[in-house]
């Protein structure tokens, strides 16, 4: 009699498609949800702007948005940490079934809300302290939320096709019971907030339940150990193999898809705004819509319009490039090099936001001057995370798999890549000490922007052509 369940498998696996597809459209998915987390601070800022309720200043607008920031962050490394685990179980898969089609698409639908949980808790945050019904129904949404996706994941890795190897299939096991146990534990958690989130509790209420997540995190790591042993009976030996980070590596591909998406995204979603009328109508840079100089409105928004293109070419020229180069000798990511790019694109996906800053604090020389110091801020955050990326990956050249065939192969494209890595974070600290020791907006703008778009390509050429003629030299002459 023939068996079911493979029968079943075998008609789902014909019915399914190459895992690379699956992998595209889901590393897609990844980038859009990553880079929207930080929309809502971007639209809080313009809906203050539309509704002529500005903040009196710059910093005020950043201490009253700190904890929507912080979520921000939080929950882009979530997002992140969700793509990496979907790299690592999706790792050398060629097919996938209908089965595991349907599987991941509620497993992108969970991941998909996770944005709207930070926007929520966000909102609850920025509500009045003794209006605590908004923050407990945000925090329970959100865990229950985290618990769907960990659930969804198992699933996941319960339909992926087995393979013939025995690590493998411990590794797969320990995923499974890690991430239903997960599962369980933030099911569990999620209805907490109706105990501790009280009047007379919450000083110490809020960080004590978002220290249980992070406890009952590491505590599916250590139940899904455990059943290994006593369960399934796997040596110390096996089980040790599963927690070595070579274990949680995947392919290079998956970052460069995920990366570019980020990247892209955040290069052109300011643009939106800047072009639209209506802002200009509501700060009075317009009268309406329909009585509009071209001119005049392009004049007033010079500096935003600036800040979008010194942006733009910052992120599809250097950083892009930057990484593109950095990162094409690598075959394989593991977990600190993820967590350094997840940095770095988290801080390019807040770009929009602080060019929103300048686009909301025009008007006063002094409010400008505090913007572009953020902005500058933020780029800074940028360059140092491309520096440190590309310092691991040079110091850690004999224990990460490379291909050997596009390795530098002389020692002046070593140099230059060092020496143009300085570059960028030399000339953005130039640009912010100049934007704090220059009390004119107006100078500290123009001496900043000065440094991006004339000092940082100039000193580039210079780099470069010093190259050139050190690659000269070691090459014995230009051949034809």
């Amino acid at each position: 009699m023939p068996n079911r369940k493979s029968s079943l498998n075998s008609a789902a696996l014909a019915l399914g498609v190459r895992g690379y597809r699956i992998t595209s459209l889901s590393d897609a998915l990844f980038s859009i949800i990553a880079t929207i987390t930080a929309v809502p601070l971007a639209a809080s800022v313009a809906e203050s702007r539309k509704s002529d309720d500005q903040q009196t200043s710059v910093t005020a607008a950043l201490s009253e948005g700190a904890l929507p920031l912080l979520y921000c962050l939080v929950t882009f490394n979530i997002v992140s940490r969700t793509q990496l685990f979907h790299c690592i179980i999706f790792d050398k898969v060629e097919r996938a079934s209908a089965l595991v089609i349907v599987a991941n698409t509620f497993f992108m639908l969970f991941v998909s809300f996770i944005p709207m949980g930070q926007t929520l808790l966000s909102n609850a945050s920025m509500a009045s302290d003794s209006d605590l019904a908004t923050y407990k129904g945000a925090s329970i949404f959100f865990v229950a939320l985290l618990s769907c996706v960990r659930f969804s994941g198992a699933l996941l890795v319960y339909l992926l096709p087995m393979r013939n190897d025995a690590f493998r299939l411990c590794l797969r096991r320990r995923r499974l019971v890690q991430e239903g146990v997960g599962g369980l534990f933030f099911a569990g958690l999620a209805a907490l907030p109706l105990i501790l989130f009280k009047d007379e509790n919450k000083e110490w209420g809020f960080p004590l339940y978002w220290v249980l997540l992070a406890v009952s995190y590491k505590l599916s790591k250590i139940v899904s150990l455990m059943t290994l042993r006593r369960y399934w009976g796997y040596s110390e030996e096996m089980v040790a193999k599963t927690r070595d980070l070579k274990s949680k590596r995947y392919s290079r591909s998956r970052v460069d898809a995920y990366t570019d998406g980020v990247l892209a995204i955040s290069a052109t979603l300011i643009i939106l705004d800047i072009g639209s009328c209506e802002q200009g109508a509501s700060v009075g840079m317009v009268s309406s819509c329909e009585d509009i100089d071209v001119v005049s409105y392009l004049y007033n928004r010079r500096s935003q319009l600036s800040a979008y293109v010194v942006s733009f070419v910052l992120i599809c020229a250097k950083l892009w490039a930057r990484h593109a180069s950095m990162w094409k000798h690598v075959k394989q990511c593991g977990i600190l090099l993820h967590f350094l790019n997840t940095q770095c694109c988290c801080f390019i996906a807040l770009l929009p936001y602080s060019i929103e800053l300048m686009m909301s604090y025009d008007e006063s020389d002094e409010q400008r001057r505090h913007a572009v110091i953020f902005w500058l801020c933020n780029v800074l955050l940028i360059s140092l995370n491309i520096l440190a990326m590309g310092g691991w990956i040079m110091s850690n050249y004999h224990t990460l798999p490379r291909d050997e065939a596009e390795r530098p192969k002389k020692t002046a494209t070593g140099k230059w890549k060092i020496s143009s890595g300085f570059l960028l974070p030399f000339w953005t600290v130039c640009g912010i000490l100049a934007a704090v020791l220059d009390s004119d907006g107006e100078s500290a703008w123009r001496t900043a922007i000065g440094f991006q778009i004339i000092a940082h390509p100039l000193s580039q050429v210079f780099v470069f052509w010093r190259y050139m003629k050190a690659y000269e030299a070691e090459e014995g002459g230009w051949k034809e």
